[in-house]
C-alpha cells in the first residue's frame, strides 16, 4: 500500500471526533484555559524580552559570514536557563494536555526569544531593516527519548527564490549526537557556489553519486540548550534520529523575511514585525498562526495532522474568548 494511503488510513482512525473537535475549539480560543494550563508562563503580555547579555558584535559578523559562505551558522547558548526552563515546562504542559507542541507558541517566551538582541542584530545584518517573521512558519519539535525517534527528514526549505529568507532554530534542551541533533550539508560542499543540482531532494531526481556526495559532506551540529542556529532556504538540513535515549530533544523554529517579501503561498497578514521594539503578537494572532502552521506542516507530523480539522476551523472561524 502506498505511504500516502497508509497515512490517510491512520489519520481517519485517529481524527478528533465531532465532540472532541468542538471541545478543543472552545479551549483553543480561551486565554483563561491556557493561563490555567501553565500558570507560571506569561501569556499575551505587551512585551516580554528575557534578560540577556549585550550583543557581541563580532559574533554577529562571524555568523553572517558563515551563513553566506556555508549556508548555516551556530552560536553558543544565549538564552538564560530560567527562560529555557519556563519554555520546557510550557511545552510539556501543552503536550501532556494532548495538544501538538506548536500550541506552546500561544505563550510569550516563544515569541520573545525571536527579539533577542543577537537575533535582531543578526537579522538586520542579513535581511535588512524592518524584517518580518512569517508567523505561519513557526514550529515546536519534540523528539521523544526513544531509540529511532527523529526529527524531520533531510530537506531544504526553498530551492527557488531563496534570497531574503532565513530560518532560526533554538534548542530548548541539549541537542546531542545521541538524542538527535541537527545535521547540515554546507552549501559550499553541496553546490560549490553553483545553484542546486536538483529542484527537490527526491530519489527519482537525485543521482546516487550526488546522494553519496551529500552524505559524505554532512556535518553534525550538536548544540547546548539556548544556542541559536540558522540556515538559508537552500541549505539541506535535518534532525537526526535518537541513538541512545536520555531526555527529549525539544526545540523551536521560525522563519523570517526581508521587508516587502511575501513568499508564496503566504499573504501579508501572515507576517509580523520582527524588531525588538515591536510588541509581541496578540493572543488572537497567535491562535490563527499556530493553526496556519499546522496546515502547512501537518504532513510532516502525524500527531499534528490529527488536529488539521481543528486548525482549519480556527483559521476560518476564530471566535476568541
Amino acid at each position: 500500500m502506498p505511504k500516502r494511503s497508509i497515512r490517510n488510513e491512520l489519520l481517519a482512525q485517529v481524527r478528533l471526533s465531532d465532540k472532541d473537535l468542538r471541545s478543543r475549539y472552545e479551549l483553543a480560543v480561551s486565554p483563561a484555559y491556557w493561563r490555567e494550563l501553565c500558570p507560571h508562563v506569561p501569556l499575551d503580555s505587551a512585551q516580554a524580552l528575557p534578560d540577556v547579555s549585550p550583543v557581541n558584535h563580532q559574533l554577529v559578523e562571524d555568523c553572517v559570514d558563515q551563513l553566506r559562505t556555508r549556508g548555516y551558522f551556530k552560536t553558543d547558548p544565549l538564552i538564560p536557563e530560567s527562560t529555557l526552563a519556563s519554555m520546557r515546562e510550557c511545552v510539556e504542559a501543552v503536550r501532556n494536555a494532548g495538544w501538538p507542541p506548536v500550541f506552546a507558541f500561544l505563550y510569550d517566551p516563544f515569541w520573545a526569544v525571536t527579539r533577542l538582541p543577537f537575533v535582531a542584530e543578526f537579522l538586520l545584518a542579513d535581511l535588512g531593516d524592518e524584517f518580518n517573521i512569517i508567523m505561519s512558519r513557526v514550529w515546536c519539535y519534540y523528539v521523544p527519548p526513544s531509540r529511532g525517534a527523529g526529527g524531520w527528514t533531510p530537506h531544504a526549505d526553498a530551492y527557488s527564490k531563496p534570497a531574503n529568507r532565513l530560518t532560526i532554530w533554538i534548542p530548548l534542551t541539549d541537542a546531542t549526537l545521541e538524542n538527535g541533533c541537527m545535521y547540515v550539508v554546507p552549501k559550499d560542499f553541496a553546490y560549490g557556489g553553483a545553484p542546486p543540482k536538483r529542484e527537490r531532494l527526491r530519489a527519482d531526481t537525485v543521482s546516487s553519486s550526488y546522494a553519496l556526495d551529500l552524505l559524505h559532506s554532512c556535518k553534525a551540529l550538536p548544540a547546548a540548550a539556548g544556542s541559536v542556529l540558522g540556515w538559508d532556504p537552500q541549505t539541506i538540513h535535518w534532525g537526526s534520529k535518537c541513538h541512545e535515549p536520555s531526555e527529549p530533544r525539544i526545540s523551536i523554529g521560525c522563519e523570517f523575511v526581508s521587508k516587502g517579501v511575501v513568499p508564496k503561498p503566504h499573504s501579508r497578514e501572515e507576517l509580523f514585525p520582527g524588531q525588538p521594539a515591536g510588541v509581541l503578537p496578540t493572543f488572537a494572532q497567535r491562535v490563527r498562526h499556530v493553526a496556519l502552521s499546522i496546515r502547512i506542516h501537518h504532513h510532516r507530523d502525524l500527531k499534528a495532522a490529527k488536529f488539521l480539522e481543528l486548525a482549519e476551523a480556527l483559521i476560518e472561524k476564530p471566535r476568541l474568548g
